[in-house]
This record gives C-alpha cells, sequence and structure tokens, in this order.
C-alpha cells in the first residue's frame, strides 16, 4: 500500500520518490553541499607548510633538468611495477605540483583538499548508487530508509571529521587520498559493469574497474582489498527473490575472475617495496609480535577513540606500543576486532551496517600485515574512518522516528540541530588540527604536551628544526640535548647536533655526531629519509675536515656516501663539493674534470659559496684544460680578494702561471714568501715554473729541488702544464697591493733565501 503525503491524500508515486531521492538534481544539489563542507574544514591548511616527510617527498625534484623530466617519468613508469606498494601514482603527483609551483606548499596543500573533496563526493554517488540497489531488494522490508539521508549524512560526517586532517594537512597524506579516489571510481566502475544490461557496458564497466585497481595498488597497498570488497559489493546487491545458489551461478566468471586478481594481488609484497615513511620518521622497526600486537592495541586506545572523541590527536599515540599479546589492551583490541565481525552478521540485513563494518576492517588490514616503521596513524585510518562513519549513521538513521518516504522530507528541529551542532563542532576540530601541521615546531612541540617524556620525539623535532635551518639550529641543537639526556640511542638527535656544529665550523665534533647517528639509523633499520640524512651530513661533515693540506683519507667511501644522499638532496651544493673534493683526492688523471663537473653542478644551486672556490680552482687546473685555466683564473682573484691569505695567493699565482700572466704570477708570489712562515712545496713548484717561463731555467731547478725536498710526491700532486705562452706586459694583470701596476725587472732575487 502506498504511503501518503503529510500534506496531501494523494498518493506519492514510488518512482516520483526515486526520482526525488535519487535524481541528477539531488545528487548534484548534496554533493555542492559536501565539497563546501571539505573547504570549510580543511581550508585553512593551504596556508601551512612543510612538516614531517613533506621535505624528502619534495625534494628529489629540485635536482631534476628540463631535459631529464622525460626519462624521470619513465622511471616512475617502471617502478610502478617494479616497487608498486612505493606508492609511484604519489610521486606523479607530487612531481605535477613540482612543475607547477616548485616548492611553495600551498599548491600541494590545495591538491590535497581537493583531493579529499573528490574523495567524500565520490564515495557519496557510490553510496547514493548502492541505496538504489538496497531499495529495490526484496531482502530489505522498509526500502525507504535508504534514501539519500545515509549516503549524505555519513559523507558530510567524513568530510569534516578531524581524523581526516592528518592526511589532507599533510602533503605526505597524499598516497591515502589517493587510494581512496582509486578505490571508489574501481567500486563505481564494477558496479556499471555489475549490473549492465548489455554486453558492451559490461565489459566497458569491468575494464575500467580492472584498471582503477591498477591505479590503486600504485597509490598504497590497501588496494589488495579492492576485488574483495568488489565480491562484497556483489553479494551485498543481490536481490532478495534470488536464491543465492542460481546467483551464484549466474555470475560466476565475474566473481571467478575477480577471486583471482584477489589471490594473486597479495603476491605484490614479494617485491618488497619500501612503504612511504608518513608519521613513522625516525621510528625504529618493532620485532614482529610487538608490531601485530600493537596494531591490536592502537584500535582501541587511538582509532576508536579518536573516532569517537576526536581531540588530543598526535603523530605519536601514547601507550601506543605493545610487548606482545600479553598486554590487555592488545588483547582488547582483538575482541574489538571480532566483536566488529560479529556485528556484521547480527546486521545482515542492514546492507549500510555491514558494508561500513567492512571496510572498517579490510582498511587497516594491509599496512598492518607488513612489519614497517610507522605503528599508528590516522592516515593509515582513512579508509576505516569512512567505513566506521558509515556504520554507525547506518545504525543510528533507522532509530530516527522520521518517514524518509515524505515527498518533502521535514527531519524534526531537534534532529536537524543536532546535526548541525555535531557538524560545526567537527568544521571547528578539524581546522584546529589542520592548523596543527602549519610547522614542524607546532606539530611536534603539541604532540609533546601529549607526551613530554618522548624523547625520540624530541629527537625527530630537534631534527626536523635543523633540517628547517636558519635560526632553527640553534634551537633543534638545545632540544637534542634534552633528547640524548633522555636517550642517548637516538640518531636523529646526533643529526641535529652534527648540523649545529658544521654550522659552527667545529668540523671534529661533527665528524663523530654524524659517524654515530649513521651507525644508530643503520642498526635500528630507520626510514631511508633518515639513513640518507646521516649519510649526506657525514659526507660533508668528511670534506669540511679535509683540506689542501690534508686530502680525504678515504674518498670512496665519501663517493659512495654523497651519491647515496644526493638521491634525496639532489639539489645540495655541499654535497656536490663533498663528491669533487672526494674525486680530486683520488687524484687520478680523469679525477680532475670529474670533479669540476660535480662544482659546476652544485654551483648551480649556490653561486655565493666560497668554500667551492677554491677545490674549483686546483681542480680546473689540473685538467690540463686551457679554457678551464681561465676559469680557475677569474675564480681565484675572487677568492684573493675575499679572504686574502696565504693559500688564496698561491692559488692565484698557480692560475696566473696556467694562464700566461707570468708577472702578475711572479708579484702573488712575492706576496706569499714574505708572509708565509713555512712555504710548501707547491709554493716553490709554483715558482720554478714561473722561472722557466721567464727562461731562467737554473731558478727553475733550483725551486723544482726545495719543493722535492720538502715533498717528494710533489710531481704527482701538483701537476703543471704551462702549455699556455707569456702573455705580453700590458695584457697582464697587475693589480696587487705593492705592485703599482709595474712589472719588477728580477723578482727572483728578492724571492730566493
Amino acid at each position: 500500500m502506498k504511503k501518503q503525503n503529510a500534506s496531501s491524500s494523494a498518493p506519492v508515486d514510488s518512482s516520483m520518490r526515486s526520482k526525488l531521492w535519487t535524481g541528477g538534481s539531488g545528487l548534484a544539489l548534496l554533493s555542492a553541499v559536501l565539497l563546501a563542507l571539505c573547504l570549510t574544514a580543511h581550508g585553512a591548511s593551504l596556508w601551512n607548510g612543510l612538516v614531517l616527510g613533506d621535505y624528502f617527498q619534495i625534494q628529489p625534484f629540485y635536482g631534476i633538468e628540463a631535459k631529464k623530466w622525460p626519462q624521470f617519468w619513465m622511471e616512475i613508469f617502471t617502478e610502478g611495477f617494479l616497487h608498486p606498494f612505493a606508492a609511484p601514482l604519489t610521486k606523479v603527483s607530487l612531481a605535477l605540483d613540482y612543475q607547477s609551483a616548485g616548492g611553495q606548499p600551498a599548491i600541494y596543500h590545495a591538491v590535497n583538499v581537493l583531493l579529499h573533496s573528490t574523495c567524500v563526493v565520490s564515495a557519496f554517488l557510490l553510496l547514493a548508487r548502492l541505496s538504489s540497489h538496497f531499495s529495490s531488494s526484496r531482502k530489505v522490508n522498509e526500502d525507504g530508509k535508504y534514501s539519500l539521508l545515509i549516503p549524505f549524512a555519513a559523507s558530510a560526517v567524513f568530510a569534516v571529521h578531524p581524523l581526516t586532517s592528518d592526511a589532507v594537512a599533510n602533503i605526505g597524506g597524499r598516497s591515502a587520498l589517493l587510494t581512496f579516489v582509486c578505490y571508489m571510481v574501481a567500486l563505481h566502475a564494477f558496479l556499471t559493469g555489475f549490473s549492465a544490461v548489455s554486453v558492451g557496458m559490461g565489459l566497458l564497466g569491468y575494464l575500467f574497474a580492472y584498471l582503477f585497481i591498477v591505479l590503486s595498488t600504485f597509490s598504497g597497498c590497501q588496494a589488495i582489498t579492492l576485488p574483495y570488497t568488489m565480491i562484497f559489493v556483489g553479494l551485498l546487491i543481490k536481490p532478495g527473490s534470488d536464491l543465492w545458489k542460481d546467483w551464484i551461478y549466474e555470475r560466476v566468471w565475474e566473481f571467478g575472475a575477480l577471486l583471482l586478481v584477489a589471490i594473486g594481488l597479495p603476491f605484490i609484497f614479494l617485491l618488497k617495496s619500501t612503504m612511504p615513511a608518513g608519521t613513522g620518521l625516525g621510528l625504529p622497526v618493532l620485532p614482529s609480535e610487538s608490531y601485530y600486537a600493537t596494531q591490536f592495541k592502537v584500535l582501541l586506545v587511538y582509532y576508536l577513540r579518536i573516532f569517537v572523541l576526536p581531540v588530543a590527536l598526535t603523530i605519536a599515540p601514547v601507550y601506543a606500543i605493545a610487548s606482545g599479546f600479553s598486554d590487555p589492551l592488545a588483547l582488547a583490541g582483538v575482541v574489538v576486532l571480532l566483536g566488529a565481525i560479529t556485528l556484521m552478521y547480527k546486521m545482515r540485513k542492514q546492507a549500510f551496517v555491514v558494508l561500513g563494518l567492512y571496510l572498517f576492517i579490510v582498511g587497516m588490514v594491509p599496512q598492518s600485515a607488513v612489519v614497517q616503521a610507522e605503528y599508528a596513524s590516522a592516515v593509515r585510518f582513512y579508509l576505516s574512518g569512512f567505513g566506521l562513519t558509515l556504520a554507525l549513521v547506518a545504525l543510528l538513521v533507522p532509530l530516527l522516528s522520521v518517514d524518509l518516504n515524505q515527498r518533502n522530507l521535514r527531519l524534526p528541529i531537534k534532529i536537524s540541530a543536532a546535526f548541525a551542532v555535531t557538524i560545526l563542532l567537527l568544521v571547528s576540530l578539524s581546522i584546529w588540527r589542520d592548523r596543527a601541521y602549519s610547522t614542524n615546531s607546532a606539530l611536534l612541540r603539541g604532540a609533546l604536551r601529549l607526551d613530554p617524556t618522548n624523547a625520540r620525539l624530541r629527537g625527530l623535532l630537534a631534527f626536523l628544526l635543523t633540517t628547517d635551518k636558519g635560526p632553527n639550529i640553534e634551537r633543534g641543537a638545545l632540544e637534542a640535548e634534552r633528547a640524548l639526556a633522555k636517550d642517548d640511542k637516538l640518531p636523529t638527535a646526533y643529526m641535529a647536533l652534527g648540523v649545529y656544529d658544521r654550522w659552527r665550523k667545529h668540523h671534529s665534533e661533527a665528524l663523530t655526531e654524524f659517524e654515530t647517528a649513521l651507525k644508530l639509523a643503520s642498526e635500528q633499520n630507520l626510514s631511508t629519509e633518515i639513513v640518507l640524512s646521516a649519510k649526506s651530513g657525514l659526507a660533508q661533515a668528511l670534506a669540511d675536515s679535509s683540506s689542501n693540506s690534508k686530502p680525504i683519507k678515504d674518498p670512496l667511501r665519501v663517493k659512495e656516501l654523497a651519491k647515496a644522499a644526493l638521491a634525496l638532496y639532489p639539489n645540495d651544493p655541499r654535497l656536490y663539493l663533498a663528491m669533487g673534493k672526494a674525486l680530486l683526492a683520488e687524484n687520478r688523471p680523469e679525477s680532475a674534470e670529474l670533479a669540476c663537473r660535480q662544482f659546476d653542478q652544485g654551483r648551480r644551486f649556490d653561486r655565493l659559496d666560497i668554500d667551492f672556490t677554491e677545490p674549483y680552482v686546483r681542480a680546473a687546473l689540473n685538467t690540463g684544460y686551457p679554457f678551464r685555466f681561465d676559469i680557475a683564473y677569474g675564480a681565484a682573484r675572487t677568492a684573493d680578494k675575499i679572504i686574502q691569505s696565504d693559500d688564496t695567493n698561491l692559488l692565484l699565482a698557480r692560475a696566473a702561471l696556467e694562464t700566461g700572466r707570468i708577472r702578475k704570477g711572479i708579484d702573488m708570489m712575492k706576496l706569499y714568501f714574505s708572509h708565509a712562515p713555512f712555504p710548501s712545496a707547491e709554493a716553490y713548484k709554483v715558482t720554478g715554473g714561473l722561472a722557466k717561463q721567464l727562461g731562467d731555467t737554473k731558478a727553475a731547478a733550483q725551486y723544482m729541488a726545495k719543493a722535492r725536498e720538502i715533498d717528494p710526491d710533489v710531481d704527482k700532486n701538483v701537476r703543471l702544464f704551462l702549455t699556455v705562452p707569456p702573455k705580453p706586459i700590458k695584457e697582464d694583470d697587475l693589480d696587487t697591493p705593492g705592485s703599482a701596476g709595474r712589472a719588477l725587472p728580477d723578482p727572483m732575487r728578492s724571492i730566493k733565501k
């Protein structure tokens, strides 16, 4: 019997109700409302900076030259098949953002907000489609209760719930957003193919369904549950009038194909993809039993808590780690999981409740099954959070004393007000949580307020503060000392101190601290970002502690460290400086030119770093190429004007010699010998070269003999090519103090001892 309109005695046609609640205009209007809610709740994140691992995800793009971008895309494409769970699709999206805005954080955050909006709207449209299927199913008697109210209410709460902030406000959470979007689109395509009335539409739907399974896999490991979810949804929409035996028989090929994919996808874990560090930056990998027990423990003490009481969210949940399954809270988490499964069975006639609980469970399984440094994170709970929201809303809506079949649906004022207040409160909490991601200091100090004794968290804060550079380096050093006072096994704290000591030019202390950091990071199996940061600091510290008189002792090690670190920091000029110094220390015929290329690459990112000058000039002079000599002479002149030391005097004299500026070289050597208390072998050899170019072979021989007396290997360590003939006096540069533009008649006499 047809139900009556509340304001009219005329019957309401069921097709009219269907059109009212699932028509295009209604879907568009409600989708617009959801979009507005997403922008309101998370729009403030556009003013956030780079926090946690954001900096490390964007860094590799800085070193890609314009002509090398096609190669980068090809490498990403290859990586997608070799290491799919390393989230290559996330790298593609971040690379596109980088090409649009470089290092400006706003564009990355804007894309995250839009992706979250897409997640919410696509989920709402999926639930709306399922609503239609559930309404026509004979197994549901009160079909009117599957109107758009449940899809909209669930999507609205999910849109503004603070548990989504960790994925939206944190650029590193994009993997969860992309996975969710692909997940929803794949289910849309599956529904299209599964319910198609024509073969062509069915094939098209399944084609896109399998395509988005692949794309979802390239976004995150939760994709391995997609085929199971498709099968689950297919079983949920079975008409109540059909027998299970007949239904399965009719769909055997579709379910069979999905089952084969479902069985095969987990084998991707054998490819040993390195999953993104997420919020687990700086955390050691737990033993297997402890890790699995922790996954059950956080289900109760963190995930369910922040869902029900979304305050005190943190990247490091307090008391989250369980030593094993002897932990009562870990066992309580097992009970929660079993309770969810039991509730699914008891509520099997309420399809949305069952679907929500299913998503709640499967969303946590893939990442929980793989031991990694990240133990708990609201980012990992993104899909499960949506499922839990759907289950809760679907449980509450049927309890409302509302006739959802009325043509003019009017919810009681109390219900509407309660929903509005809930949404407003969640929006406020989301904005507050989003702003916590504005800076590393704001995020980590907030977490430390919840757990002030957490030494690892303080060590991570110290490391990230020194990564920010500027005045934060000193703050980072103070935090590092406080962290090490509680735990002396923190590689992040040692790296912070290493950066601080490098900044203060305390090279020996920095070297010790980075050595300790790398050893601890390797022993604790920390994330790639931490290990490579330690290698970067160590390579630079080894290079900093070297000089012309004290070259790098182990150039091969420095090369290996710098090369590894450049994968994470391709725009760090000091790494190229370390690599160039290491090549120069090898003292091979080809080393000088290779070192010059490293210096050239590093100077692209910082042309004002005077520390490049001395090693660059030496490398250029050792190549034997005249075009390098001219560049070396210009660089040596600049260094001598700025620094004005014995070393720069000698360097300029050598560059002048190789470029044919003999008078200039003589003038600089006179200045050098007047100040240097202990002239080096290089100084005597350069002076000998000047004498040789003047034709004074006797003086040249005397100087060379003195050079070999000081350093028997001087001929190997200092190469003179003398391929450029002496320039005329008028073309020589005589602008040093005391020369007054004059060429000395016999400078050798005044230099000899």
